[in-house]
């Protein structure tokens, strides 16, 4: 299994494109891509990577701004968005059904802003089926969304404020998570 998240430029804009997990026997095997992109800047655009070229999917269900972010929970085919620009939605389309639509989830805890950032947990040991969520926007929450259970719950503080540029990436040790956070916003610290 891969994931990864980067930048790349696609049809005028800089856009953070999220590798969805590949291979293994539990991968969706129906998805039109592994690669999905939300363009954000204010715009609905949500995309798939075909092949070698890009396909537009569903509009998000409102504009994406700072904060906007990503990740999935492959086990389910889902895939889930912070919209950012101060908004506390969230919302998840499932990429196996035949015609992919957003739904809005349980709302994150607070205003989502610049350097939010989204990792799934999908196997391995417990909990799983979570996403972890930077606040951003100067914050230093750190959530914890149960997809089973549709909630929020606080979880952490970050040891600095999280700015542009935030990170989450997650690890599964047995019974443990590991959190790695990126603090952006200039900082060197990790």
């Amino acid at each position: 299994m891969v994931r990864f998240c980067r930048l790349q430029r696609i049809a005028g804009s800089l856009v953070l494109v999220a590798l969805l997990a590949t291979g293994g026997d539990s991968a969706p095997r129906s998805w039109p891509s592994t690669v999905v992109a939300l363009r954000g800047g204010g715009t609905t655009d949500f995309w798939a990577l075909d092949g070698d070229h890009w396909e537009a999917l569903a509009a998000a269900p409102a504009p994406v701004g700072p904060g906007g972010a990503l990740t999935q929970l492959w086990r389910f085919g889902y895939v889930y968005a912070f919209r950012g620009d101060g908004r506390p939605d969230f919302w998840r389309i499932q990429m196996t059904s035949g015609a992919p639509t957003w739904v809005a989830v349980a709302p994150a805890p607070g205003p989502v802003g610049a350097g939010a950032a989204l990792a799934g947990s999908n196997w391995g040991g417990l909990p799983h089926d979570m996403v972890y969520a930077l606040q951003g926007g100067g914050s230093r929450a750190v959530w914890a969304y149960d997809a089973n259970l549709d909630s929020w719950r606080h979880l952490t503080d970050a040891p600095g404020s999280v700015g542009p540029g935030g990170a989450i990436a997650i690890s599964n040790y047995g019974q443990r998570v590991i959190l790695t956070v990126v603090l952006g916003g200039g900082s060197s610290q990790i």
